[in-house]
């Protein structure tokens, strides 16, 4: 019989809340081939996205890159994008290109201030939003997973971007990421209950045990280890 758990997620930011729509059940695409026999009819594709929720873009974005001999650019394309051009920078931050893995292909990271928590021993995997609906495929998310038990801190979409196949375009309500929860004891998933909860004090200073952490310290498994012994004393959900 599979597990039910309850997850809290609440907004990490004060600033313009109103625009972070809730987290919603992913859904497969339909099924439009001229014979109605495409993968997205196929039962054991569609079951791949069952108990998946994805987080959908507040903004539209549209970048455009520019190489030249010495030197790139990157800026934005107006009069799609939604973000004021004296506050894009603030929201989008592409990495060095030391750290790219090929030239071609742009690490971005832009902060998701969802938090998602558990009172017990869980797991969130962030994945790119497969089978979904996208306004463009030329980039995808850079997945990840870790304990929500232990380590409560807001999301980020990370994602690498393949310049050799056009402009980045993000419409408003297009998937940014999936999100997936399991239990320590399998990794068959289990069926997920999530409910809202506002920013309180008991958050808010689990928050500050790891806000910024990964600029000041390197190989933070003992923290996390640390910070698990201290959450027993917790309960973040009602």
């Amino acid at each position: 019989m599979t597990k039910e758990i309850t997850i809290g997620w609440t907004i990490s930011t004060n600033n313009h809340k109103i625009i972070f729509s809730n987290p919603k059940k992913a859904i497969p695409n339909k099924d439009k081939s001229i014979n109605g026999k495409g993968y997205l009819g196929c039962p054991a594709v569609r079951s791949y996205l069952d108990n998946h929720f994805y987080v959908s873009s507040p903004y539209s974005i549209k970048l455009r890159f520019k190489e030249y001999a010495e030197r790139f650019e990157i800026y934005p394309v107006y009069p799609f994008t939604s973000i004021n051009e004296n506050l894009i920078k603030n929201i989008l931050f592409v990495e060095h290109p030391s750290s790219w893995r090929e030239k071609y292909l742009i690490t971005i990271q832009m902060p998701s201030p969802y938090v998602f928590f558990s009172d017990t021993l869980v797991y969130l995997e962030q994945s790119h939003p497969l089978l979904m609906k996208q306004t463009t495929l030329n980039w995808r998310v850079i997945p990840g997973n870790f304990d929500i038990y232990s380590w409560q801190r807001p999301l980020n979409w990370a994602f690498e971007w393949d310049t050799r196949l056009g402009d980045l375009i993000i419409s408003e309500g297009d998937p940014l990421y999936t999100v997936k929860f399991y239990l320590e004891e399998n990794q068959k998933g289990a069926r997920v209950n999530l409910k809202k909860y506002e920013m309180n004090d008991k958050i808010q200073r689990r928050l500050s045990l790891t806000h910024g952490i990964t600029k000041v310290k390197k190989g933070i498994n003992p923290l996390i280890t640390k910070a698990r012994i201290e959450r027993k004393k917790i309960r973040l959900l009602k």
